[in-house]
């Protein structure tokens, strides 16, 4: 995976934030702008997300999950964006 973002330096911070960054971007496509699922997918793994057919029950995704929510809603108060939630909906 690493070689797929173009790291050649993983103990480089410019490098590592651009790469989980268009991790991130990814994930999202992959989700379909799915937030929920690319912050769990993000977290557990996209494995994990498709063998729990979402969230995975696992506490630190869960909790990982809404603490990526709270963040998102606080940066859009600052930015002066409305309000929007992301849902955390329980696996299939």
């Amino acid at each position: 995976m690493i070689g797929d973002y173009r790291v050649g330096d993983p103990f480089s911070p410019q490098q590592s934030i651009l790469a989980g960054a268009q991790y991130l971007k990814a994930l999202e496509a992959r989700y379909e702008g799915d937030r929920v699922l690319a912050a769990a997918a993000y977290n557990a793994g996209p494995a994990a997300v498709a063998q729990y057919g979402g969230v995975p029950p696992y506490t630190e995704t869960r909790e990982y999950v809404a603490k990526v929510n709270a963040l998102y809603a606080r940066y859009r108060k600052a930015l002066g964006l409305a309000p929007r939630t992301l849902e955390l909906v329980p696996a299939r």
